[in-house]
């Protein structure tokens, strides 16, 4: 059997804010020149769409406030407000607990009839 150390690739977790990024450039390309998120642009692109999915947290809460100037700065700012998001910000509609106590808990989810 093989030892899986640190400089594993499979040691890693995937970069899913990444991902996320990489998708809606490809997505919406027109939001993004030379290397930069041009934010007015892209919430123009989704108006009202980030709100119907509840991603309207994202965009009011870090996008609105940071306007990033670059892929690498919506990286690391999203990826700190996802982490924010899950593990901290008590929602509502949870009882007001953090998504991550609610997943956590398995006498939260809904059971199969």
């Amino acid at each position: 059997m093989k030892r899986i150390t640190a400089e594993d690739p499979e040691s890693r977790s995937p970069d899913s804010v990444a991902d996320n990024i990489t998708q809606l450039a490809r997505l919406f390309p027109e939001a993004f020149t030379e290397g930069k998120v041009n934010f007015a642009i892209l919430r123009e692109l989704l108006g009202d769409a980030m709100d119907e999915t509840g991603a309207g947290s994202v965009k009011y809460e870090d996008v609105y406030l940071h306007a990033y100037e670059s892929v690498a700065a919506a990286r690391v700012g999203l990826g700190r407000y996802f982490r924010f998001y899950n593990a901290e910000r008590r929602h509502q509609g949870l009882g007001r607990r953090t998504p991550d106590a609610v997943y956590a808990d398995s006498d939260s989810w809904p059971k199969a009839a």
